[in-house]
């Protein structure tokens, strides 16, 4: 099961903040290029199963455990976002 099917677009650039990478570094680790990884941000590139397949494999590597702290993480990013 790839853990990452149920992330959206604005989460996956929320992941990506959380994790603390740019754009390019996190292109990098996906091995994509840093034009795809904005356009998946953006909206304007579809979010594809390839792409979440990528993030499972080279980010979550099937970990739910993983999947869960980084959720919790995006949840309490967007809270102190909310405060500011």
């Amino acid at each position: 099961m790839n853990l990452a099917n149920d992330l959206t677009t604005k989460e996956t650039a929320q992941l990506r903040k959380t994790l603390g990478y740019t754009h390019k570094q996190f292109a990098k680790l996906l091995n994509i290029s840093p034009q795809y990884q904005k356009g998946i941000e953006y909206g304007i590139t579809p979010l594809t199963k390839a792409y979440l397949q990528r993030i499972d494999n080279c980010i979550l590597r099937g970990d739910e455990e993983l999947l869960r702290v980084i959720t919790y993480l995006v949840d309490k990013r967007n809270e102190l976002d909310a405060l500011a």
